[in-house]
């Protein structure tokens, strides 16, 4: 990030409420997630062609999306609320 944008977006955070900088942060790790994971499946996807070459059966990229693919660890806001019956549940 760069000096202009960080002066631009630290005002705007500052003047969120508690709750929604919690979102912020939560939509945070979910680009760096999202930028990981779609590294990790461009370096893998590298690796095809040797694999292939070597006499590895070939996979689709949805194979390889399939097995990579992990239930993301809750974290900022979704971490810090308790989980409520719902008010119509009366189980």
């Amino acid at each position: 990030m760069n000096a202009t944008t960080e002066q631009m977006l630290i005002p705007k955070i500052k003047a969120l409420s508690t709750q929604e900088v919690a979102e912020v942060e939560d939509f945070v790790d979910f680009l760096t997630g999202k930028a990981r994971k779609r590294s990790a499946l461009d370096r893998l996807l590298a690796t095809a062609p040797a694999l292939e070459t070597a006499g590895a059966v070939p996979i689709s990229k949805e194979d390889i999306a399939a097995e990579i693919k992990v239930p993301p660890k809750p974290s900022g806001m979704l971490a810090r609320q308790p989980l409520l019956p719902h008010p119509n549940h009366t189980g």
